[in-house]
């Protein structure tokens, strides 16, 4: 049985997600179709990319990754398929894909032209029915992904820069805000330690919301960052305001800050209590 995921930002409220499999169950009934998530900001790109990357490569060699977070559908944007040396990547060329494919060794990237992998009748507004489901569920049943169309070259790359650390100073990016309300940076862990952590507190836009140690505590939104917003974590106590467009940000495995990596035990408690 072969295995689909798919990662959009439908929703799961309307019908959209339920006609895509439909629509791969009717060309490959055995496929065995998962969600990955269907909850990614609408038109959240760099947040979609995230989500497949954080999540694609704990499944099985030949699974089929479909990934439909797509603003610009309908426009002059291509529609792609990536054969990787173990899984294969479907989605638009807008670098939704492309951070998944930054830890693939990829074999050729095509472009989706064969009318006849396509559904007969192809909306401009819902490729992800009419596009990347039939491809996907075609290449679950295995063809080979050359009949798909030419191939492509110049895909599209979102940048991965790298966070900075100067004068007291770790300058990075959340990535997303968990259902936990658990902000994922997405600075490297391991260049940030327990006491630095402890120390965090997170900016947006030009006022500090709330220290992490009484964020973590609380494990409730108390504030909420919007995807690929910049936001400034400082060590030290000093004020400072976070100036537009002197940020930089990173991309790496992703990590929570959950009980494990930050307990909240009475000792913290006492010393939070005595450094406020």
């Amino acid at each position: 049985m072969q295995i689909v995921t798919l990662t959009t930002d439908f929703g799961t409220r309307d019908w959209f997600v339920g006609t895509m499999k439909g629509v791969m169950l009717g060309i490959n009934p055995r496929a065995d179709i998962v969600d990955l998530t269907h909850e990614i900001p609408a038109g959240d790109i760099r947040a979609g990319a995230f989500a497949l990357m954080a999540g694609c490569h704990y499944f099985p060699k030949g699974t089929v990754h479909v990934a439909v977070v797509d603003p610009g559908v309908g426009g002059p944007r291509r529609a792609i398929a990536v054969q990787t040396n173990d899984y294969f990547f479907v989605g638009p060329d807008n670098g939704v894909l492309s951070w998944a494919l930054a830890r693939e060794q990829i074999k050729t990237v095509r472009q989706l032209e064969q009318r006849k992998y396509l559904l007969d009748s192809v909306s401009r507004t819902f490729h992800g029915r009419d596009i990347f489901a039939p491809v996907a569920a075609h290449l679950s049943r295995g063809p080979a992904i050359q009949r798909l169309g030419r191939e492509v070259k110049d895909w599209v790359r979102l940048p991965w820069p790298q966070p900075k650390r100067s004068r007291g100073t770790i300058r990075a990016k959340s990535s997303t805000l968990t259902a936990s309300a658990t902000p994922l940076p997405t600075s490297n862990p391991n260049r940030i330690s327990m006491d630095e952590l402890s120390r965090v507190k997170p900016l947006a836009g030009e006022r500090r919301v709330a220290s992490w140690r009484n964020f973590m505590a609380r494990r409730q939104p108390i504030f909420r960052w919007r995807c690929s917003v910049p936001a400034v974590f400082w060590k030290s106590r000093s004020t400072a305001v976070r100036r537009p467009g002197n940020l930089e940000s990173s991309l790496a495995m992703p990590w929570s800050c959950g009980r494990n990596l930050n307990p909240i035990t009475p000792q913290r408690q006492k010393l939070v209590r005595r450094r406020a």
